[in-house]
């Protein structure tokens, strides 16, 4: 199946790249992705990097150690869920972190 990509606009400065599949399995709780993709953009330094899933956070993103502790922090804040550093290390791209607070979202 061809994957289409659309774009869904949060604000004028975030971007979430959503398939034409993962489009017809979201759930009510998948706008979760929009606020973390703010989230992440606070953490980079290039504001013109569209966010796209297969991403990695250090490699790609530049985001490094202490950049992961301020956004595991932020993170926890925005979800009001506990994620912890060891759950946060084995996250390398962007869709394992969707997929990470996905996870936590469920088990609330």
């Amino acid at each position: 199946m061809a994957r289409l990509s659309i774009f869904l606009r949060d604000s004028l400065t975030s971007n979430i790249l959503v398939t034409e599949t993962q489009q017809k399995t979201m759930t009510p709780q998948d706008p979760y992705r929009i606020k973390l993709n703010d989230l992440i953009r606070e953490e980079i330094s290039d504001p013109a990097i569209v966010l796209t899933a297969d991403l990695h956070l250090e490699e790609d993103l530049g985001i490094d150690s202490l950049d992961k502790w301020e956004l595991l922090a932020r993170i926890e804040e925005e979800f009001n869920i506990s994620l912890g550093w060891e759950s946060l290390q084995k996250v390398d791209t962007v869709s394992s972190l969707y997929d990470m607070v996905s996870d936590a979202l469920k088990s609330l």
